[in-house]
């Protein structure tokens, strides 16, 4: 279902954990003069212009159509459907949530904001993340789920290192730090899986602690942020969602990308588990794999990249063989 207005092209439906409907695709086109704005280049400021613009800087997705092309500029953040309000990145910037939710439980909806270097907006949710990414492998041939072809790439990779910083604030238990590393160290070197070695180039690297906290909000938003140092640590998220990744990029290159676990819930770390505790290592894989450049795939794969996670699931530690594949091709 397509809806044409004079500023965005909506295409309708949201998706959750327990109903599925079309994903939502907006497209906002802020004009030229925020481009202007955050270059430090003129904008409207004389009274009258000021008095014709009287806007909120933050709009609803239902009020678009009622801003005109000369007011855009004064828009610097979208509420979405579910109350959620995301700061519009500055233009060629973008921002990515995406998060991990428990095994049968609702959460929100991932986000995807995207503005393009000539001021235009473009906001994915839910389904629509995973149907818009660079480049995707599905191939539901394989006899087992851990051997299942797929993987979807949110079209960026770090030059370098994934490199990041701790803060220990809420955490678990000291050991958590290891737990961590661990789910990052999975995703480079050789990896056998379903009788093939692949080898990635992909490293995560641990830049010791920090005070500073991840800019991922408790009701599932990300800051602003135009880069800066990345940060993993615990805190706060709604019920059902076990952790979330924000990550911004400068056009397709990574610049910043914080992950935060639920302090809410609790987390195993150790070698073994049992209980109605989540396996700390095997969620840090799957975010970690959201850091690198990796984005969901189907819950049934069985895969690392799936969408949700039960207790003690200590699988989701291994990759299969499309994970394995993805972060190959991303980091070859």
């Amino acid at each position: 279902m397509m809806y044409t207005q004079y500023l965005p092209t909506l295409h309708g439906g949201l998706e959750s954990k327990k109903t599925t409907r079309q994903p939502k695709v907006v497209v906002l086109a802020i004009g030229s003069a925020a481009l202007l704005s955050s270059v430090g280049l003129s904008t409207p400021s004389t009274a009258q212009a000021e008095s014709a613009c009287s806007i909120p800087n933050t709009i609803r997705l239902s009020d678009l159509s009622t801003i005109s092309t000369s007011c855009s500029y004064k828009v610097s953040a979208i509420e979405l459907p579910d109350g959620r309000q995301f700061p519009i990145p500055d233009p060629g910037y973008s921002v990515t949530l995406h998060t991990l939710v428990v095994e049968g439980e609702d959460s929100a909806n991932d986000v995807s904001i995207d503005r393009s270097r000539s001021g235009e907006v473009t906001v994915l949710l839910g389904d629509a993340i995973a149907q818009a990414e660079i480049e995707s492998r599905m191939n539901s041939s394989s006899t087992r789920a851990s051997c299942t072809d797929s993987y979807n790439l949110l079209g960026f990779s770090w030059a370098g290192s994934y490199g990041w910083k701790y803060n220990s604030e809420n955490q678990p238990s000291s050991s958590a730090l290891d737990q961590l590393q661990a789910g990052g160290s999975r995703w480079g070197g050789f990896m056998s899986v379903c009788n093939t070695t692949l080898r990635s180039n992909a490293t995560s690297k641990y830049q010791g602690t920090t005070s500073d906290t991840p800019l991922v909000n408790a009701d599932l938003t990300c800051g602003f942020s135009i880069g800066g140092q990345s940060i993993v640590g615990f805190g706060p998220l709604p019920t059902g969602t076990l952790a979330a990744t924000c990550t911004w990029r400068l056009l397709s290159l990574p610049v910043k990308s914080d992950q935060k676990y639920n302090s809410n819930y609790s987390w195993n770390v150790s070698l073994g588990c049992s209980g109605n505790v989540y396996d700390l290592r095997g969620v840090a894989t799957h975010e970690m794999g959201h850091s690198f450049g990796l984005g969901h795939v189907d819950q049934s794969s069985g895969l690392v990249m799936k969408p949700a996670s039960g207790p003690c699931e200590t699988g989701q530690r291994d990759l299969g063989y499309g994970d394995a594949l993805g972060i190959a091709a991303l980091y070859p």
